[in-house]
């Protein structure tokens, strides 16, 4: 087994000599207490000094060293991403290129995580036994309090991490190889953090000391880094993902509770009556129809975002799966050699089948979790508002996945109706239900999942033959937007 080093750099020449020297000598440490052998990769971040010639006259001797050269500056997210991407290792292990922890520590990275079975392991310095050595004041207060915020703004999963913005971290390499982060600068620590924590992962601290740089200065600007911590703060706000009131997130597939049946409506029991039911209030056509054209402009805004994620296959087998009146196929159809439209509605079919009037597509009456199609046909599989109405998202996205080629695509949009029901309620008590055209008034069924922004990740990294290439939250639509690759078995 290997552990990998990720170490980006960015104008550290003065740095190089003692990173080498501490790697020198915790190589034959790790192998004797650990078993473990060594990969370094450096990422050199379009560095303008010597940092370059540095790493370059060190790979020649020790085989086990690797570069990465950007040629401009991307930032430190950036080349952690690129690192990541890049190990080998059963373990990743992303270090400081200024040697501000002590390279030791991985050693009890490693012992805490046999200990405790973590997926990542965090050095902390703000942990009761850590300690802090000729550090800026102003970086100590930055750091703790944003971490302080960040631990009581997510609860109960991060309430023993006292540190989300150091990058000194082990991690399992599929643990980080699954996580997405958007962030190309120094937010990067600070959102894997977040995302492992809201994804399931679980985090283990080890106490650390952090020490000032040696050489060379910081290249953090200060304020650049605090308006994108309250950037990322107040996006993940808005889409939902604040902590649970019990601490603990709704297993994405539990029923909804949000939804309760109006007095002397019962709940049909067959699948095609519910959806008829759903339909009234939460079909796509009734947005793309509805009287209030800012009701229409976001599912104009739905559509074009939902072609223009689709992957440009040509010559492509594409399938709509709950295709409706046929309003986003009719945007593929010209680009594609045949199109197979799928609802579970025949009234809705004909409805598409007037819109396209084409000889390439044909129509099934199907269930998106029983779908009557070979396996392996499609390049394209397109399932758009769908998931969140069926009692299995799972065996749906497998669904899916059974029927795409391997290489192909499924393009995912699913409504972020913890936010939309949020605004209806609000819009009733003010009673200005007209804003929505209507679609805010009286008792509705509504979805049967009700997705947050980690439950659609969950779903998605539950198909292990599907691969995330793509995802999003668009906050002009209210949808999250996802594209996965089907992979060889």
């Amino acid at each position: 087994m290997t552990l990998s080093i990720i170490v980006p750099c960015y104008n550290e020449e003065e740095s190089i000599p003692l990173l080498l020297l501490a790697l020198d000598h915790f190589e034959p440490k790790l192998k004797a207490i650990s078993g473990l052998g060594l990969e370094v990769v450096f990422v050199d971040d379009g560095s303008e000094d010597g940092t370059r010639r540095e790493l370059e006259a060190v790979l020649a001797p020790r085989k086990n060293y690797r570069l990465i050269v950007h040629e401009v500056n991307r930032g430190v997210g950036e080349a952690m991403r690129n690192g990541f991407s890049a190990a080998n290792g059963e373990w990743v292990v992303c270090y400081d290129s200024d040697c501000t922890y002590p390279i030791d520590d991985v050693l009890r990275m490693l012992e805490k995580q046999r200990e405790v079975d973590a997926d990542a392991v965090t050095a902390s310095p703000y942990h009761p036994m850590g300690r802090v050595e000729d550090v800026p004041a102003y970086r100590l207060v930055l750091s703790k309090g944003l971490s302080l915020l960040y631990r009581l703004w997510i609860g109960r999963a991060a309430r023993h991490i006292r540190t989300f913005s150091c990058a000194f971290r082990l991690y399992r390499r599929d643990a980080i190889q699954a996580v997405r982060f958007a962030s190309g600068r120094f937010l990067a620590p600070t959102e894997i953090m977040v995302e492992l924590l809201e994804g399931g992962y679980s985090v283990a601290e080890i106490p650390a000391t952090l020490s000032h740089r040696r050489f060379g200065h910081s290249k953090m600007k200060v304020m650049r880094t605090i308006m994108s911590h309250l950037r990322f703060l107040t996006s993940r706000l808005v889409t939902g993902r604040s902590r649970p009131k019990n601490g603990r997130s709704r297993r994405m597939s539990e029923p909804s509770s949000r939804w309760r049946a109006p007095a002397g409506v019962s709940i049909p029991l067959d699948l095609v009556s519910w959806n008829e039911e759903l339909n009234k209030q939460h079909s796509m056509d009734v947005l793309s129809e509805n009287r209030n054209p800012i009701i229409r402009m976001m599912e104009r805004f739905r559509r074009r975002h939902l072609s223009r994620i689709i992957p440009p296959v040509p010559d492509a087998v594409v399938v709509d799966i709950g295709c409706e009146s046929g309003y986003v196929a009719e945007r593929v159809l010209e680009s594609c050699r045949h199109l197979h439209c799928i609802d579970i509605d025949q009234a809705r079919l004909e409805r598409s089948r007037r819109r396209l009037g084409s000889d390439k597509v044909d129509y099934v009456q199907s269930d998106i979790q029983n779908v009557n199609l070979a396996s392996s046909v499609a390049d394209i599989t397109i399932a758009s508002a769908v998931l969140e109405h069926v009692p299995s998202p799972e065996r749906a996205l497998r669904e899916c996945a059974r029927i795409t080629k391997v290489g192909g695509f499924v393009v995912l949009c699913i409504p972020n109706n913890h936010i939309v029901l949020g605004i209806k309620r609000v819009l009733r008590r003010l009673r200005l239900n007209e804003i929505l055209g209507g679609l805010a008034a009286g008792p509705a069924p509504g979805p049967l999942h009700i997705f947050r922004r980690r439950d659609v990740l969950r779903l998605m990294r539950s198909e292990r033959s599907l691969s995330i290439e793509y995802f999003t939250l668009d906050l002009a639509t209210l949808c999250f937007f996802g594209v996965l690759k089907k992979k060889a078995a």
